[in-house]
This record gives structure tokens, sequence and C-alpha cells, in this order.
């Protein structure tokens, strides 16, 4: 059997290749050694379907854990001191909304990783959420209602662009 077909979990596990032993081209001075392959990156599909589910399971997590933590810091803000209630709702608003790329970002990382064996980084992942969250705010404000999808809304449009980013397709 050829050890390069080897599989396991839907990626390729390990290789049979020869490697140099020094820099000299000389097919002598070759060992046989066992090690990595190369991954694909995932399909646009996968990837905007994994940047949409993400996205959707962010927002899940930061409206349950995160909103109730930042309400009722700004509702103690409001009460406490005079005129910075409105700053202090406006700070626990930008958290909300810095907090949920991160939190999608490393959903995406889980997402990609295990099912197309693709190393994405944490950075990979972030930028495709920031850039989709800016699409969505674009696409709510630019287009019609009627592109509007029931449980996503205007998140079809960021998750492509995600999908875009992290599949490889924008570089």
């Amino acid at each position: 059997m050829n050890p390069s077909l080897i599989r396991f979990g839907g990626g390729s596990f390990l290789t049979h290749r020869h490697q140099a032993l020094a820099s000299s081209a000389d097919p002598s001075h070759t060992c046989e050694v066992y090690g990595p392959t190369r991954h694909r990156s995932p399909g646009l599909l996968s990837a905007s379907a994994g940047a949409a589910v993400c996205s959707l399971l962010a927002w899940l997590l930061v409206g349950l854990l995160a909103l109730p933590l930042a309400v009722a810091t700004a509702t103690s803000g409001v009460l406490s001191s005079g005129g910075n209630g409105l700053a202090a709702i406006s700070a626990s608003a930008l958290l909300l909304l810095l907090a949920q790329p991160l939190i999608a970002a490393g959903l995406l990382k889980v997402w990609v990783t295990s099912l197309s064996d693709y190393p994405i980084g944490f950075g990979t992942a972030s930028l495709a959420m920031v850039v989709a969250l800016v699409v969505d705010v674009a696409a709510a404000v630019v287009l019609p209602a009627s592109l509007a999808f029931p449980l996503l809304g205007y998140s079809w449009a960021g998750a492509i662009v995600a999908g875009l980013i992290v599949s490889g397709g924008v570089r």
C-alpha cells in the first residue's frame, strides 16, 4: 500500500516522501521520512456556511452572556453618575460589538480546522469576521428589505465575503 494514500478523518494524515540530507543534488544523499502533507483550503461553500453559522452562534453567546452584564453595568452607570450615563451605554455597546467578531473568529477557526483539516490562523479568521460585520452593516443600509433572508437577515452578504477570505479567494 502506498503510504501517501493514508487518509485520517477526511484529511491527509502522513505521507511517505524523500528528503535531501544536504543541499547537494546527489540522489544518494536522501532518506525516507514521514511528514505532514499539504492541506487544501476549504471550499467557498464550506467557509461561507461556517462564517454564517459561527456569526449566529457568536451573537447568541454575546446575547446570552454579555448583554445582561452590559445592561447591568450601563444601568448602574446611569443611576450613579448624572451626565455620563450615555457614555457608559455607548461603551458597553462598543464592547459587545468588538466581542462578537472575536468570538465568531474562534468558532470559525474550529469549524474550518475540523471540517477541512486546513490550519487557519486566528488572525485570518478575525479579519474575515470583522470584514463580514462591516459588509453586513453596509448591506443592511444599501440593499432593499426584500433581499434579507428569514433567519440570516443580511448576514449572507458578510458570510460570502468571509468565505472568500477564508477559502483563499481573496488574497
